[in-house]
Order: C-alpha cells, then sequence, then structure tokens
C-alpha cells in the first residue's frame, strides 16, 4: 500500500469514528426527545381529558339548572296558591265551632283545587311555621318572648308554641 492510499484510509477512519459517535450522539438525543414527548403527550391527553370531563359536569350542571327553573316556577307558583288558601283558613277558622272552615269556591285563588276542607296537617304545620316566622309580632310579645293571648291571634290556627321556662 502506497503512503497516499494508507493516509486516505486513516482519514476515512477518523471520519468513520468521528461519525460513529455523532450517530450515538444523536441517537441517545433522539431517544431523550421521544421519552420527553411521550411524557409530554401522555400529560396533553391527560389534561384534555380534564378539560373534557370538566366540560361534560359543566354542561350536565347547566342541563340541571336550566331543568330546575320551571319545576320551580311551578313549586313557587303552588305555594303562593296554598298560601293564600292557608291565609283564608287561617281567617275563617273559629274554634269554638272545633271544624275548620268550608272555604267558598269563589274565595279560592284561580286554578286552585282543593280537596277536601282545608290543608292537610303538613301543609297547615308548614305554614304555621312560616308564618309565625313572617308574622311573629302577631304571635308572640317580642318583649317578653310569651305568646299573645289577646287579638284575633287567639282565635287562629297557627298558635304559638308555649314559651320555654325562664333561665335559672
Amino acid at each position: 500500500a502506497s503512503p497516499q492510499l494508507m493516509c486516505f484510509a486513516e482519514t476515512c477512519q477518523m471520519k468513520k469514528a468521528t461519525e460513529a459517535d455523532a450517530f450515538e450522539s444523536l441517537v441517545a438525543a433522539h431517544n431523550k426527545f421521544s421519552i420527553a414527548y411521550s411524557a409530554y403527550t401522555t400529560e396533553v391527553d391527560a389534561y384534555n381529558k380534564k378539560v373534557e370531563a370538566k366540560e361534560t359536569a359543566l354542561a350536565v350542571a347547566i342541563a340541571a339548572f336550566e331543568s330546575f327553573h320551571p319545576v320551580k316556577d311551578k313549586i313557587a307558583t303552588v305555594y303562593t296558591k296554598v298560601v293564600a288558601v292557608f291565609e283564608l283558613v287561617d281567617e275563617l277558622y273559629d274554634p269554638e265551632a272545633g271544624v275548620c272552615p268550608v272555604i267558598p269556591r269563589d274565595m279560592l285563588p284561580p286554578g286552585f283545587n282543593i280537596v277536601g276542607n282545608f290543608l292537610d296537617a303538613c301543609q297547615t304545620a308548614t305554614l304555621c311555621h312560616e308564618m309565625m316566622k313572617t308574622h311573629f309580632d302577631e304571635y308572640v310579645n317580642p318583649d317578653t318572648c310569651t305568646a299573645k293571648e289577646t287579638g284575633a291571634a287567639a282565635n287562629r290556627v297557627c298558635n304559638p308554641p308555649p314559651s320555654p321556662p325562664p333561665p335559672p
């Protein structure tokens, strides 16, 4: 072999070794990139699933909220009618007669079809509670925290609960 050919072979061997080192570095960098990209993709997918779940939950909440409005409106209308009938029963009640009053149909709120002569026990108790909260002064003397025994309140369906004993 000629010295020129040997020189060329040595240069070629050095370039091949340098190229092999560079390719090894490139493979290592690519593997590092692949691992990082895979982790990134996994995190992006998890994030997107959370966003999708959040959007689904929001849509469900909005749908539930929207479906609540008609129910709320219907119940509010029924409640208003029941309060009106309760006030009629309360107004017409005569404790000496011992029976609940019969309310003439023309005195009932529009659209209220009453069954029987008065409100059921649950409605009466609920409305008595509400009346005592909203018209507290009619049923209880706020200065002494005792039940009022005079006036129209004594002849009503709702009677205040007995006063608690004074503290020792």
